[in-house]
């Protein structure tokens, strides 16, 4: 019943066909729905958002909040195609919601097009696991805010097909448009560095072209070292991130549990059952690993590039967690790339299987719990927006506050991102006790802060403070310190925080 090759080939491609457009619509009108406040944001979305303004040369940048620093910490691919987007005269947020419809509708006909690959026609199979990536919560929500996931989704999914087709037909061609899907994704997002070791593995594994292997990495890898020598010019450091050792915490691990849980349970589990499931989750994999590479391995190469990628993706992130980026969340959004590449290689498995129908009939009420989820998720960001554009912050009184400021005020805060998006008014950073990428002391405190307390003397500046980020940015001095350092006082209070001034 899953394997199609007995009936005719030009009756399944058009079944598949319709069947693709059909959920890849379904995905749009839930976008669509979803995002009826507009596209979510969050404070990463600032960035693009303001980094895209400038391109077009809308805003300029602001002296006091290190902006060039942030623009090596971010690659620049997704805001170029939010300016690209916006060249006619569209405002970026706006832009950004149908950039992301247009990414989500794509990122789902693709996977619907390489599960049907890799499960030689099964469209039973390639049905229910599209499906359940179009409606678990996990895939709406990291493609309803202004985020580069989906563009960094949609190179991953071409990468795989460009791989796929080079180790079946190698040709010049056709490496050549893996390397540069590949580089763009590193420019989309630097953890597409994981791409570069699947493709010299499934080069050299399926090939055995050590030659062209070398040549894709370099192809691949030229560009973003460029990008890093620039950066290194322009604000002394390639990527924004210093080298620093420290461990994986236990608070990373029930992260990453966590959110895989989340892709197919309702609810949280407790840290016990988070445990189990990792056991499994991690037996499964080899064991499936194992399955695939033994039976389809030489024939269908696209499971196993896949599997590939989960393995690269997630050493990659453990190692930036260890050496670079301490404060990496490993949840959902973060893990959504690994959530398309596990639907691919799982139906495979599936396919392979004794008992297909079986596990065809469990995945199937998953995916259909699945369903059930989706819909109630969409009506809950329908109804109150996602992030920064949630109505929670749309009627914020600090941030009303800060709209009637003088024009010509000095912002410090620490929620630049939220009073650049919703105050509509730049806004620099108060400065950070520690890096919270390497976890080290921050050896500009001083002078940054004394630089921000010759502002507020002079009365240009004020400082707002929103006390919900207390906890969550602990890098931060908390309101009482900067109180003190600074012999400031509150000269607007709110439920939400404060609007500080010097006496």
């Amino acid at each position: 019943m899953l394997d199609g090759a007995a009936q005719p080939a030009n009756l399944l491609r058009q079944r598949a066909m319709l069947i693709a457009i059909v959920l890849a619509c379904a995905a749009g009108g839930m976008f669509w729905y979803a995002t009826g406040w507009g596209i979510g944001l969050s404070p990463d979305s600032a960035f693009y958002i303001k980094s895209a303004r400038q391109m077009l040369g809308r805003e300029q940048p602001n002296p006091l909040a290190m902006e060039q620093q942030q623009a090596s910490h971010f690659p620049p691919g997704y805001s170029t195609v939010l300016a690209i987007a916006s060249m006619p005269g569209v405002d970026p947020i706006s832009a950004a919601r149908l950039i992301n419809l247009l990414l989500f509708m794509l990122n789902i006909g693709l996977t619907f097009f390489l599960i049907h690959r890799a499960t030689r026609g099964a469209l039973l199979a390639a049905t229910i696991a599209t499906n359940f990536i179009v409606f678990t919560p996990a895939s709406l929500d990291a493609h309803a805010t202004a985020l580069s996931e989906p563009l960094f989704i949609a190179l991953i999914l071409i990468s795989f097909l460009l791989l796929e087709t080079y180790v079946r037909r190698p040709r010049p061609g056709t490496l050549v448009a893996a390397a540069l899907t590949t580089t763009a994704a590193i420019l989309t997002r630097y953890a597409g560095l994981a791409l570069v070791p699947v493709g010299l593995g499934a080069i050299i594994l399926f090939n055995k072209r050590f030659r062209d292997a070398a040549i894709y990495m370099l192809a691949s890898l030229l560009p973003l070292a460029v990008l890093a020598i620039v950066n290194a010019g322009r604000s002394g450091s390639p990527v924004n991130r210093q080298l620093a050792f420290h461990l994986l915490s236990r608070h990373h691990i029930t992260d990453a549990l966590s959110s895989i849980s989340q892709w197919m349970t309702p609810g949280e589990l407790s840290l016990t059952k988070l445990m189990i499931a990792g056991a499994l989750i991690l037996l499964a994999i080899v064991t499936i690993a194992g399955l695939t590479w033994r039976r389809r391995s030489r024939d269908e190469p696209l499971p196993s590039i896949a599997a590939l990628f989960i393995f690269a993706y997630l050493a990659l992130l453990i190692l930036s967690i260890c050496f670079v980026d301490f404060h990496t969340q490993l949840d959902e959004r973060l893990l959504a790339p690994a959530l398309f590449a596990s639907a691919i290689f799982t139906s495979a498995w599936v396919v392979l299987a004794r008992r297909p129908m079986l596990l065809t009939t469990f995945f199937a009420l998953v995916t259909a719990t699945a369903v059930a989820r989706g819909m109630l998720n969409a009506h809950s960001l329908h109804a109150a927006g996602s992030g920064y554009a949630s109505l929670a912050w749309r009627n914020s009184e600090l941030i009303r506050a800060t709209r009637e400021l003088p024009t010509n005020q000095i912002i410090f805060t620490n929620g630049a991102d939220v009073v650049y998006l919703l105050g509509e008014r730049p806004a620099a950073p108060v400065p950070a006790k520690i890096n919270a990428t390497s976890t080290l002391t921050n050896p500009d405190f001083e002078s940054s802060l004394a630089i921000m307390q010759t502002e507020l003397a002079a009365h240009r500046a004020v400082v707002i403070y929103f006390t919900r980020f207390e906890k969550r940015r602990p890098y931060y001095p908390t309101e009482q310190e900067l109180t003190v350092r600074l012999n400031l006082r509150a000269i607007q209070q709110t439920s939400e925080g404060s609007i500080l001034a010097a006496p």
